[in-house]
């Protein structure tokens, strides 16, 4: 079995309040390991990490599709897709609800592009939990 093991936020602010400076980035992976096993009633005691942790921070869009667009994009004729938490919503609620809309996308019309146009883009408000070292300021974009 290979799991993909991703916090929230707030297990994320407990472990790590401070995202400067350096950081046991094997003793923060064996712990959100350890958490994993005791979520799932899981012997995780010869679990290995595979990819290092780390931790992603001032990556957050400052657009997103408008209410009503499907959060991903679907080239029928490249049979090509794209979805992530760029498109509707931040981090991995965000990124699930893409893919499934994705999913769904190619399982019920596979040869239907979705694919948003300008104007259905729209700037995301920022909230005040996002996790993001940057600011959406107006009209330029980051400061």
């Amino acid at each position: 079995e290979t799991w993909t093991l991703v916090s929230t936020v707030a297990w994320a602010q407990k472990i790590r309040p401070a995202h400067q400076g350096r950081w046991d980035k094997k003793a923060v992976g064996e712990e959100i390991l350890r958490a994993f096993g005791r979520a799932t009633r899981r012997d995780v005691s010869s679990a290995r990490l595979v990819v290092p942790t780390f931790h992603w921070q001032g990556c957050s869009p400052i657009t997103r599709v408008g209410d009503g667009v499907p959060p991903c994009v679907w080239d029928a004729a490249a049979r090509l897709g794209w979805c992530g938490d760029i498109f509707g919503g931040l981090g991995m609620p965000g990124a699930c609800d893409s893919g499934a809309a994705l999913a769904a996308a190619i399982l019920s019309r596979p040869s239907v592009a979705l694919l948003p146009r300008a104007g259905e883009w729209t700037r995301r408000t920022p909230a005040p939990t996002d996790e993001d070292i940057a600011l959406i300021a107006g009209g330029t974009g980051r400061i």
